[in-house]
């Protein structure tokens, strides 16, 4: 009967071991599993700071190349003017927006494409059938002065009047021959309609 007895607690306290061994086991393949997910997330979260971050580094690398064509172009027209003493674009005589195929005809003059065959700039983003293009593939905004008074009103140019009203000298004229600008990077054509918005979030790149 003592036989009986040692040999059912010696089962028992086998059974117990091996019970409380499994559950030890598991217990830590679900710790195991659960590190593994805390891991992965974290990884998801260092890539997506990343992304963040190179999205940011490209959004300024191509401001900065926007700032820069922006004067370079400004440069241009300006130089052309002074040697022609016209525009290098067709235009009335108040302050006018160059678009369409005027500012496609204006950029292949500014590049090469004239009497003299004088390259007045070089363009990064030139298309022969959409003209100098901004980083983010969209042609500049070119306004001229069309009565020559080295004044662009703000009234005639919205991008002057918005940049102006976000600086706090609305009402000023820009007293320069031209202006070029760029929409930069926006979200949806909505916005791009509402430039003094584009200035508010420094969207608009300026030659001035």
């Amino acid at each position: 009967m003592k036989h009986a007895v040692g040999g059912f607690l010696v089962c028992t306290a086998i059974a117990a071991a091996f019970i409380f061994t499994a559950a030890f086991l598991a217990g830590c393949g679900e710790k195991d599993a659960a590190d593994e997910d805390d891991e992965d997330a974290a990884k998801e979260e260092v890539a997506s700071e990343k992304k963040k971050l190179r999205t940011v580094f490209n959004e300024n690398a191509r401001r900065s190349r926007a700032t820069m064509e922006c004067q370079s172009l400004y440069t241009a027209i300006v130089a052309y003017e002074g040697e022609y003493s016209c525009w290098p674009a067709n235009i009335g005589s108040s302050d006018a927006l160059v678009s369409g195929d005027d500012y496609i005809g204006m950029c292949k003059i500014l590049t090469g494409d004239n009497s003299a065959k004088k390259v007045f700039y070089e363009a990064g983003g030139y298309d022969e059938k959409t003209g100098i293009l901004d980083p983010w593939d969209r042609p500049y905004q070119v306004v001229l002065d069309g009565n020559y008074d080295n004044i662009i009103s703000e009234n005639s140019i919205p991008a002057v009047k918005a940049v102006n009203k976000v600086a706090g000298r609305s009402g000023q004229n820009l007293r320069k021959k031209a202006a070029v600008y760029s929409f930069g990077v926006y979200e949806d054509d909505k916005i791009a309609n509402d430039i003094t918005k584009l200035a508010e979030e420094k969207k608009l790149v300026t030659s001035w």
